[in-house]
């Protein structure tokens, strides 16, 4: 059994001697192996699972924070955020104290099954999920930030075999999938940017994620031999892999506004549209 943690209070002060933002990182891992049967089969299992709340290290101008707007202040994203409510019916979410926490699990297990003293199978199976944060930064309401949530599966199954005293064979099957379906808390609506003095405000569906999925699987066989020859081994055999990919990427999907104003947000005065549709 393994556990370790990890805060703010870890990590010394920043140099410009203001503490490190608040953030928690722990981690928890689990293995177990030993005999199911004696001097025949054995097994292992394995868990482990990480957390993460990561540091908020953005605000307004004046708020106080790590990463602060040049000219936009609290005030000028409350009356963004209330524009979106009452003009479009949208939640654009929040601007500062925020907190995005990650995590991943992965689990293990493993069969080793002794046939006899010239046979033997081997079982592996791994198995990860994840979700992942991205675009956090600056002038950023939370609605604009996207998850990545990576699933990933692996199975082998080898066979290990002494055939004489001069022949080895090992033959394996492979599995692997793949797959990911990132979405911004935004979800459809088009990615709103607001110039407001130096600073441009983004909120709504990031343009990248409105239709953005992967999928990936491959299936592999191979079987090989190893036969002895005095001083030499010769070796011989084949491989056969198949794979199928899916990858599903529009930009602007959801469609991308720019706004030279709060004031043109609030009547709907765009400056430029962009949109993609598929064909």
């Amino acid at each position: 059994i393994y556990y370790t943690k990890r805060d703010e209070s870890d990590v010394g002060d920043l140099p410009n001697g203001s503490k490190f933002p608040p953030f928690e990182e722990e981690i928890t891992a689990i293995t177990l192996s030993g005999p199911i049967i004696k001097d025949k089969l054995f097994f292992f299992v394995g868990y482990e699972e990480f957390e993460k709340i990561a540091p908020y290290t953005f605000g307004p101008a004046g708020s106080g924070a790590l990463n602060e707007s040049e000219s936009a202040t609290a005030a000028d994203f409350e009356r963004i955020a209330q524009i979106a409510e009452d003009v479009y019916g949208f939640n654009p979410g929040g601007f500062q104290n925020l907190s995005f926490p990650e995590s991943a699990e992965e689990y293990v297990v493993k069969l080793d099954w002794f046939l006899n003293d010239h046979h033997r199978l081997e079982l592996n199976y791994a198995e990860k999920e994840e979700v992942n944060f991205n675009n956090i930064g600056i002038n950023k309401f939370s609605s604009v930030v996207y998850t990545k949530p990576p699933l990933t599966e692996r199975m082998s199954l080898t066979y290990y075999g002494d055939l004489s005293d001069d022949l080895r064979v090992k033959a394996r099957y492979t599995s692997y999938e793949f797959t990911e379906d990132a979405e911004s808390a935004g979800g459809l609506f088009p990615e709103v940017a607001i110039d407001v003095g130096s600073d441009t405000i983004f909120l709504g569906g990031e343009k990248f994620r409105g239709a953005n999925f992967i999928s990936v699987v491959n299936d592999s066989y191979s079987l090989k031999f190893d036969y002895s020859l005095d001083s030499h081994i010769v070796t011989f055999g084949a491989e056969y892999q198949e794979g199928r990919v899916q990858n599903q990427f529009l930009a602007r999907y959801n469609g991308e506004v720019q706004f030279d104003s709060i004031d043109d947000f609030a009547t709907g005065n765009w400056a430029s549209l962009r949109f993609q549709v598929p064909s």
